[in-house]
């Protein structure tokens, strides 16, 4: 099995990712919904536009993402920031933010007012099925991100840097977390 570029060499972040899926060479790319809309843009991308689609993850899943809204404990005004809140997540807005922005929504109401649109309707049909059966993440454990994920991330590192065959490692993998598991 090869990796190329191999991570040895190149440390791969979501800026490599775009450039390295846009050249057409890679099968997919683990990305989030965001980067959609750039990848059927002919301009950006010429070679893969109008080729992409979205997919979820193994066992239908999708993943959460990394945004987060708040309100400062120390804020003189916690009802205003709440309503500012509410109204720039709500349903009108995200479905804003994809019209405007190309940034496939995750809110159900949002994705049914894209829907209702004739001229988004079929390509967000896939997007609407996708988002109203996937799960947020599979289930968790207290000794998920400590000990099941550096176990598997190992074996893939391995595996992809030629230092192993991926039944092995998977198989040393899968016993590691047995063993987490009953600790």
């Amino acid at each position: 099995m090869s990796y190329e570029p191999s991570p040895d060499v190149l440390t791969v972040d979501y800026s490599h990712l775009q450039s390295l899926f846009g050249t057409g060479e890679y099968a997919m790319d683990l990305a989030w919904s965001g980067f959609y809309d750039n990848f059927n843009n002919p301009s950006e991308y010429p070679v893969i536009a109008g080729k992409v689609g979205m997919a979820l993850l193994p066992g239908g899943y999708s993943d959460t993402g990394g945004s987060f809204l708040g309100i400062a404990k120390y804020s003189k005004h916690k009802a205003q920031a709440w309503a500012f809140l509410e109204f720039l997540t709500s349903d009108k807005e995200a479905a804003k933010l994809y019209y405007e922005g190309g940034f496939p929504p995750s809110e159900l109401g949002a994705i049914s007012i894209i829907s209702s649109n004739a001229t988004h309707a079929a390509e967000f049909g896939f997007y609407v099925r996708a988002v109203s059966t996937a799960y947020a993440n599979p289930p968790t454990l207290p000794i998920t991100s400590t000990k099941l994920m550096p176990v598997i991330n190992n074996a893939v590192y391995q595996c992809i840097t030629g230092k192993g065959q991926p039944y092995p490692l998977l198989a040393q993998a899968a016993s590691q977390w047995e063993q987490a598991m009953q600790s």
